[in-house]
């Protein structure tokens, strides 16, 4: 029996720049692989400073979709379609750590994108 369901994207429950910083490094890392000029392009096009491994208030990841993402940097990976792109993604949704912002106690959290 489901006793509740919560949805977190804002930092309410959990931190987001820690669950998410670092994680959101290594993926444009990987996709971009040895191309620096397309690590700092997506970096950009997310509002996503890469040195700190911190999203800018303004950025896409944080109040958009991962279709807005897609669309964002699907241009720069010639190799991905959106498709394989979203499933890339998928497959690495369940890597990050979520960062409690207060204690919490509950019997199991799952992340999608």
């Amino acid at each position: 029996m489901i006793e509740g369901l919560i949805f977190d994207k804002d930092g309410t429950l959990f931190d987001f720049q820690s669950s998410w910083g670092s994680w959101f490094a290594r993926l444009l890392s990987a996709l971009a692989g040895p191309d620096d000029d397309v690590l700092n392009t997506m970096a950009q096009r997310m509002d996503f400073d890469l040195a700190a491994e911190r999203f800018n208030p303004g950025s896409i990841f944080i109040a958009g979709t991962s279709d807005d993402l897609i669309t964002e940097i699907i241009d720069l990976l010639p190799h991905h379609s959106p498709q394989t792109l979203r499933e890339h993604m998928r497959g690495l949704v369940g890597e990050p750590v979520q960062v409690p912002a207060i204690p919490l106690a509950c019997s199991r959290l799952t992340s999608v994108i």
